[in-house]
């Protein structure tokens, strides 16, 4: 009779099979990555992501914080420091810029926790490596985002079926457009 553990502790856990990290850089905004940053005067993920972009001129490049990320079962995990931070991504609104401010090879994402509108928003900026940027959408696509460019990375005229009807529209099913980050429909 061999020793050793048995076949259930040899089992991985399915929340570790679905995480996915990533090694990003913050916005030069954060002072510490574990809290939101506060754009005055936007509405919305794509304000919010347009005047970071603007303050990335005026900004010390050395401000910049690394952090771990990773997204799955529905949250965005900042690892740092020691310290994780759990931020829930259901209806969660996300923008991004390719390339912002001459940053060659670089994605920043702008990611507010609610879609709740405010005068003042907030939320995380984070820079990546363009290379991840479909990997990254379709991370927080799956995991509930709503992208702000999402009638122009879905076609829905490929698929005129209609799922259903409601009260405020029809549901229809669509297709990620080639390059779109969109993943699996």
């Amino acid at each position: 009779m061999a020793l050793g553990p048995s076949r259930q502790f040899q089992k991985r856990r399915p929340e570790f099979e679905s995480r996915s990290g990533f090694a990003v850089t913050f916005h030069p905004l954060h002072s510490q990555v574990s809290k939101a940053v506060t754009q005055k005067g936007c509405r919305s993920a794509r304000q919010f992501v347009k005047a970071a972009e603007e303050a990335l001129d005026s900004l010390c490049v050395q401000d910049q914080r690394m952090a771990m990320i990773e997204i799955s079962s529905g949250l965005f995990r900042i690892l740092a420091y020691g310290a994780e931070t759990a931020v829930p991504l259901l209806e969660a609104e996300i923008s991004y810029v390719v390339e912002p401010k001459q940053r060659k090879d670089e994605v920043l994402f702008g990611l507010i926790p609610s879609i709740v509108k405010r005068a003042d928003v907030s939320g995380w900026l984070f820079l990546c490596p363009l290379i991840l940027k479909d990997e990254v959408l379709t991370l927080l696509s799956k995991s509930g985002c709503l992208r702000d460019d999402f009638r122009s990375a879905v076609d829905q005229k490929q698929l005129p079926e209609v799922l259903g009807t409601g009260g405020f529209g029809q549901v229809t099913r669509g297709i990620w457009k080639t390059g779109s980050g969109g993943g699996t429909p």
